[in-house]
């Protein structure tokens, strides 16, 4: 779609200027001044679509990415790869007045690739930032615990949009979005990234929403007792 959109205007452009430049020949100022209105109108169009187009790009690629290379996991602290997803989206939290909490402290530590654990919950903080309701605080909660000797569960609780729980599994499918482009922008590539992210690390994320009382992540990783030698952390 953002290619289309830019190949059609950039073909009303093109008309649009030959048109100004027959007005502007013959000293028609209103025509020539509508030509230039509409010239600008695509370039925004233009604009807009290039950058849809190359976060698409950006995020097929990612996709690729969490499909096909290898990774070496180590014991990482849940902890200080949550603050630092926090700290990422500081400015969006202070713009929204939004609040994050974190509970227990200290968390268990999981058997992972650190990158891979951190771009998980980077998206799913991200989206609980965008997802939100006007009028209404963004409230966002986050609990760790040891589910088995082998497994750490990590849920992520937002108040925000939600969506219906019919697409608690539509929305990890590629291209498949919970809302509008119109209403929340994104490529729909976000959550397709996180699943594979997290399966290539042996774990595993579904979500469960409720249309305009928020959403509901459930992140599954190894847990660090996995780890053969336990000597590595990040």
């Amino acid at each position: 779609e953002p290619l289309r959109k830019i190949l059609v205007n950039a073909d009303r452009m093109k008309r649009s200027w030959d048109a100004f430049q027959v007005a502007a020949n013959a000293g028609d100022e209103d025509t020539a001044g509508r030509m230039l209105k509409r010239i600008d109108s695509a370039l925004d169009i233009v604009s807009s679509a290039a950058e849809r187009n190359s976060a698409l790009v950006h995020d097929m690629l990612m996709l690729s990415r969490a499909m096909s290379h290898d990774i070496i996991p180590v014991v990482v602290s849940l902890e200080v790869i949550l603050q630092r997803c926090i700290d990422a989206v500081g400015e969006k939290v202070l713009a929204l007045n939004a609040s994050i909490t974190l509970n227990p402290s200290p968390m268990p530590e999981v058997f992972a690739c650190a990158d891979d654990v951190f771009r998980i919950f980077l998206n799913v903080l991200s989206n609980a930032l965008k997802f939100t309701i006007d009028g209404r605080k963004p409230a966002i909660s986050i609990t760790a615990r040891s589910l088995t000797t082998q497994t750490v569960e990590v849920v992520v609780c937002d108040n925000g949009a939600g969506f219906p729980s019919s697409r608690n599994e539509e929305i990890f499918l590629p291209l498949k979005r919970a809302h509008t482009r119109s209403d929340y922008e994104g490529t729909g590539l976000g959550l397709s990234i996180c699943r594979k992210l997290a399966q290539r690390n042996n774990g595993s994320i579904k979500g469960e929403g409720y249309p305009n009382q928020g959403a509901t992540f459930i992140v599954r990783l190894p847990a660090a007792g996995n780890s053969a030698s336990g000597t590595d952390h990040q």
